[in-house]
This record gives C-alpha cells, structure tokens and sequence, in this order.
C-alpha cells in the first residue's frame, strides 16, 4: 500500500486482536521507518485488513472485516465491515465508515463483480455492490 502517494510500497500491519494498525513508511533503497500507529481499533476484533481505493480518488482506504461486542459497540465499533477513509497526508479518518452487516466479518474482499468499473465488496456472508465513486449499496457514500 502507498499510503502517501510517494510512489513507494509502505508497510501496513494489524498489531494484534485488539489494538489496532501501524504503518511504516518506505524509505525508499529497502529501508522503512520506524512503525507508527495510524488506526486504534479500541478493543475490536480485527479478522480481516485489506487495502483498495473503493472511493476511486486515487488513494487507498483500509478496510476490515470485523467483529465487535456489545459493549464495545457503545464506543461506536460494531460487527460488520469498517472502511477508514485515506485522508491524502499519509494518515487515516479515525473514525471509520461501517457497514453494518448484523453478523461477524471473518472474510471481505474487493474486485468489480459486476464489470462496471466500480469496486464492489464481497464478504462472507453477503455482498456489496459499488455505485461508482464514493458510493456503496443503498445509501453508503465514503465521500
């Protein structure tokens, strides 16, 4: 993933179940910076991480499939598929857009299913077709 548009694969990983993303910025000549924490996933169940520009803007979003409790649901995470908008400075809204699935997302990917040149989501129980730039399913807009 390019998270900052420099031309230059950075690293990104899930710290664990339940801390959050890191980044490390490519250098550049095979060496990276220190990671740095760009997402806090506040005690959620991080099952899936992938990286697409499903908004078609030119910068890559991070999506995850996840699964929330209910307590945790409170603070505003849920089970369901959580996309974190690229803010175009190599950092991330950290507050993320979620499409409410009702169940645990174990597996979500993203690829045009339906040959219209928009990124659709598919995950394991369902999917989600893509309207064309920001837009999502019924009334999911990440614009």
């Amino acid at each position: 993933m390019d998270i900052n548009n420099d031309g230059r694969l950075d690293g990104v990983t899930s710290n664990d179940a339940l801390s959050g993303m890191s980044r490390s910025e490519n250098l550049g000549s095979g060496q990276f910076a220190q990671a740095q924490n760009i997402i806090d996933t506040a005690g959620e169940n991080v099952y899936e991480l992938h990286i697409a520009d499903l908004d078609g803007d030119g910068y890559e979003e991070i999506f995850l499939g996840m699964f929330g409790s209910p307590a945790n649901n409170l603070a505003g995470f849920a089970s369901g598929i959580h996309i974190y908008k690229n803010n175009k400075d190599g950092t991330f809204a950290q507050n993320p857009i979620i499409i409410d699935t009702a169940e645990e997302v174990i597996t979500v990917m993203a690829g045009d299913l339906d040959a219209d040149g928009d990124l659709d989501l598919v995950y394991s129980d369902g999917t989600i077709l893509g309207q064309g730039g920001p837009s999502f399913g019924a009334n999911l807009n990440l614009g």
